[in-house]
């Protein structure tokens, strides 16, 4: 799994995250995103995902909220093309307020 830096927001921003899989596959059939704590503390990381994740071409969007000062987060996207493909891309996101 190729694994990514995503920019830093800050706990009160909603932003989207995106897993580009141009370089993998010519298209996406189905994906699912999840999140995991990498560094730092937060029992509920699932309640940073908005809404569901959208397949645009080889593209999967995710929109985040919220997250606790000082935690580092794990993105994981795992997508299946036409022909049944399993591949996976991660980032991570680090959270902090801004001062």
């Amino acid at each position: 799994m190729h694994v990514k830096d995503f920019d830093n927001k800050a706990p009160a921003e909603i932003i989207p995250l995106t897993f580009d899989f141009k370089n993998i596959t010519a298209d996406i059939s189905s994906a699912v995103v999840s999140v995991a704590v990498k560094r730092g503390t937060d029992a509920a990381p699932g309640a940073m995902i908005v809404a569901p994740h959208q397949v645009v071409g080889v593209e999967v969007r995710q929109l985040v909220k919220d997250g606790l000062d000082g935690v580092t987060y794990l993105y994981r996207c795992d997508a299946v093309n036409a022909a049944g493909d399993k591949y996976a891309l991660g980032g991570y996101l680090s959270v902090n307020e801004i001062n």
